[in-house]
């Protein structure tokens, strides 16, 4: 069966007929006001018409009087509100609730609370709507309603789901798959919030999830153990969903035989390609034999190598000691195309042997487990990639296992060096045969000369490298492949005609245009070379002379 049997379309249609529902229940306002943000009330102080001091209460949403001298009488508390300093807990003489006290012209802040309200569809799925509610009292601080805003929306039942995403960032999008906000933490125990003043206050305490235990049983999740896998708190509680709702039977089995913690290692990606998705029992869904999944269970591992490493004995049938799983664990995933290699020609045991004779030859200075067998490891990799370019062949026992691996590796990378060696002598021969001719052109068309200077092409490496060494530039480094083997500019030296023979001035020439001209510690022309070069494009350019390419 598919995961999830929903069409784009389907979704969209469920979509708008629950989003007429997306607001928040009188009962999660109260739940806000009165629970979320029970200790983030304040009374502000401020002045009236008449010029009385008066105090308006957030819990309690009332003005009342608090100048003592017009009163006949008074308590402590009234007392208490009046003399109270900004940001001192008082009793609100209202309501009596602990609220802080605020001057009303101290700049405000507002203040932010997200929950997620649970709802049953008329279908029996799970509908989620994630609120953010803001009391902002920054403009005006009396606040009678809260802002709202319904984020996110979830929507959950056996083989159907999505979950719509709202905000700048993630625009206005229905997802099918399992993609969700791994930012969002929620949590089912908490009732209040430590940082009201947050843009991110989920990120720190959590959006609360309001009435889950009363909504959940009535719904087609309600063998989900929704509750059980949250505990405390998740930030993957849409995600987890979604994995129920493909893969219900399964999910409960796991939750209830305690492997929780594996499965949330599984959401975040930490455990991919290691499970059975098609299984009905929980040993066949870690791919293993009762018996193996009771070693399992003892190691109560969420490693995804010590889950691997049995999985791998298991199917190659080695010997399950400690030793062997502890060396699966280690080197399986980074390395197990080349043991599987070994492993055609010999037993696990005498692989094993091998390795660990041929890792004495290793001086490691990783601090990490068995380093000196990861340095093999490391070794025998360039080794196996090094015969794959000589054309060697890995079906014999004695190319994959050579009697020296550090031997046998630095011989195949001195064969390999000698080789390139030679592929670039005969690829600089051709080259330099080519620069011949393309040289005689170049002498050809532009070879200049005045009273002062002159100008001709490099004729060789040697020609550039005296230039870099006297001029202390990069021409030869970084130009010479360019001018001599690729052809894809040009360089000419410029001399004065009094010493033709001693670098002066070198010049790039490329698509008709002199790119740069430098002399010594890369300083640019004087006046008297740039009227030189002028001079040469000018007549250059007189001649209809093109670029040689």
């Amino acid at each position: 069966m598919k995961k999830n049997l929903l069409t784009k379309k389907e979704a969209t249609k469920i979509l708008r007929r629950i989003e007429k529902n997306a607001k928040p229940s009188e009962t999660l306002k109260k739940f806000v006001h009165e629970k979320m943000l029970k200790e983030h009330h304040y009374m502000f102080q401020y002045r009236n018409e008449n010029n009385q001091r008066m105090g308006y209460c957030s819990h309690c949403k009332q003005d009342f009087l608090i100048e003592i001298s017009q009163m006949r009488t008074y308590s402590y508390l009234d007392e208490e509100a009046l003399y109270a300093k900004h940001n001192e807990q008082i009793i609100c003489p209202h309501c009596g609730h602990k609220v802080t006290k605020r001057y009303a012209g101290y700049h405000q802040k507002a203040v932010r609370a997200n929950v997620a309200e649970f709802k049953k569809d008329r279908s029996g799925a799970l509908v989620v709507f994630v609120y953010e509610f803001v009391y902002d009292y920054r403009s005006d601080f009396h606040v009678k309603n809260p802002i709202w805003n319904c984020y996110q929306i979830g929507y959950f039942d056996i083989h159907k789901y999505f979950h719509k995403l709202n905000g700048w960032y993630y625009g206005s999008s229905i997802y099918l798959g399992d993609k969700y906000t791994s930012q969002l933490l929620f949590c089912i125990n908490k009732k209040r919030t430590d940082d009201p003043f947050s843009y991110a206050q989920e990120q720190h305490e959590g959006i609360a999830c309001f009435n889950l235990k009363e909504v959940l049983p009535r719904t087609n999740l309600k063998y989900s153990c929704l509750e059980e896998y949250m505990g405390y708190s998740v930030n993957d509680m849409f995600k987890y969903l979604k994995f129920y709702c493909s893969y219900p039977e399964i999910t409960e089995k796991l939750i209830k035989e305690g492997f929780s913690t594996v499965l949330s290692y599984y959401l975040h990606g930490n455990m991919s390609g290691v499970f059975n998705f098609k299984a009905k029992t929980v040993p066949s869904f870690f791919k293993l034999t009762k018996s193996n999944f009771k070693r399992y269970k003892i190691y109560a591992s969420t490693s995804r190598e010590t889950l691997k490493a049995l999985q791998v004995a298991q199917e190659l049938k080695i010997k399950i000691t400690n030793d062997n799983l502890s060396f699966l664990e280690v080197h399986w995933y980074r390395s197990h195309k080349e043991i599987e290699l070994m492993l055609k020609f010999v037993g696990f045991q005498k692989m094993r042997n091998y390795i660990k004779k041929q890792s004495k030859e290793y001086d490691s200075y990783y601090w990490e487990r068995d380093s000196k067998v990861r340095e093999f490891f490391r070794n025998y990799k360039d080794y196996i990639e090094q015969c794959k370019q000589l054309n060697y062949n890995l079906d014999d026992k004695n190319v994959a296992f050579p009697l020296n691996l550090l031997e046998s590796h630095q011989q195949l990378t001195d064969l390999l060096f000698k080789q390139k060696l030679e592929k670039e002598a005969k690829a600089q021969k051709s080259a330099l045969k080519k620069f011949q001719k393309r040289l005689k052109q170049l002498q050809k068309k532009y070879c200049f000369e005045d009273s002062s200077y002159l100008l001709r092409p490099a004729e060789s490496y040697a020609d550039l490298l005296e230039e870099a060494t006297a001029l202390h530039h990069c021409v030869y480094t970084n130009y010479a492949s360019r001018y001599i083997v690729d052809g894809s500019t040009n360089i000419f030296l410029i001399r004065k005609k009094c010493e033709p023979d001693v670098p002066f001035y070198t010049m790039e020439f490329k698509d008709g245009a002199v790119v740069q001209c430098r002399t010594a510690y890369n300083h640019t022309q004087t006046p008297e070379v740039q009227a030189f070069v002028d001079k040469w494009l000018k007549v250059i350019t007189s001649n209809n002379l093109r670029k040689v390419s």
